[in-house]
């Protein structure tokens, strides 16, 4: 084994051994990283830059249409991006009437235990788009996804103001860190 691939796998067993799972390791900032034997700001970058890259992958769209039929279907899409955020934060995904994926956005980061949702934030997108459907994900940073009254509330000022300028909510997708909660499965939209 030459010296180069011997450095590289060494490097892998110090990560894992110091970080336990790749989850770990992607959620170090590169201070904790450094903090590793022979393992630089350098270093620290080009081990993060393809995880980085592979979030980035999932979370795009791929040229072949994707169809989001479940709220499980929300979750494998959009779970490897969202599931290591620590603060709440708040996408739009955008869809056409055969709940194709047109595009997903950002619409409200917020901290570790709330977010602000304004219905005028979905709708200008969705308007933009000429988009007929969307759905929320929102990322809870709590163990439980369970949905509390404010959300309930929220779903209906999105119907009422949906219903006005003919947009529809198909889902509202609540992400924790162990497990979700969909109000379209549950019956609830």
């Amino acid at each position: 084994m030459s010296a180069l691939k011997k450095n590289a796998v060494d490097l892998s067993q110090n990560l894992l051994s110091a970080f336990g799972t790749r989850e770990n390791l992607n959620q170090a900032t590169d201070n904790e990283m450094c903090q590793i034997k022979a393992i630089g700001s350098a270093k620290a970058a080009k081990t993060k830059a393809p995880l980085e890259v592979g979030k980035r992958m999932a979370s795009k769209p791929t040229r072949v249409r994707i169809k989001l039929k479940s709220g499980q279907a929300f979750v494998e899409k959009f779970f490897p991006f969202l599931r290591n955020l620590k603060k709440e934060s708040v996408k739009i995904v955008l869809l056409e009437p055969k709940l194709q994926l047109i595009k997903d956005l950002t619409i409200s980061k917020g901290s570790f235990t709330v977010c602000i949702i304004q219905p005028r934030e979905f709708m200008t997108p969705t308007i933009r788009e000429s988009a007929t459907l969307f759905s929320l994900i929102h990322k809870h940073p709590s163990e439980k996804p369970t949905p509390s009254q404010k959300y309930f509330e929220v779903i209906d000022r999105l119907n009422q103001t949906g219903k006005i300028i003919g947009i529809h909510i198909v889902d509202h997708i609540i992400i924790g860190v162990n497990g979700f909660f969909s109000f379209a499965d549950e019956g609830l939209l």
